[in-house]
Parts: structure tokens; C-alpha cells; sequence
């Protein structure tokens, strides 16, 4: 929820986020502020191994 709500902040700030899947984290914190009782906890897991990495490197490449 909060990593959804920073992305969506900064987007605000700079529209050509080169986040590959910024759309998607905005829209997963939004599930999960808004419907949190439909969530699937195992396609919530599959996304944390899968895609947490992938975010961590961009925002890495955007430090430098």
C-alpha cells in the first residue's frame, strides 16, 4: 500500500516514471485500500518474489 501510494506521488511529480509496472502498483494499492477482502493471498506473494526485485533495481537506477 505504501510503495503504491509513493509511486503514484511521484508520478504526479514526473508522468515519464521509467517504472515498467507503475500503472499496475498504483492499481494494487488501490485493491488493496478499496476491496482487500478479494485479494488472493498467494497472487499477492507470487507478485512480492516476482516483481519486488525487478521495482528495487529501477528505483536503484533512478538514485544514481
Amino acid at each position: 500500500m505504501i510503495i503504491g501510494e509513493a509511486v503514484s506521488q511521484i508520478k504526479k511529480l514526473d508522468k515519464d516514471l521509467p517504472i515498467s509496472s507503475a500503472d499496475q502498483i498504483i492499481g494494487l494499492r488501490n485493491l488493496i485500500v478499496h476491496a482487500y477482502d478479494s485479494i488472493d493471498p498467494a497472487a499477492l506473494w507470487r507478485i512480492l518474489i516476482k516483481d519486488l526485485p525487478i521495482l528495487k533495481a529501477e528505483i536503484r537506477s533512478l538514485k544514481r
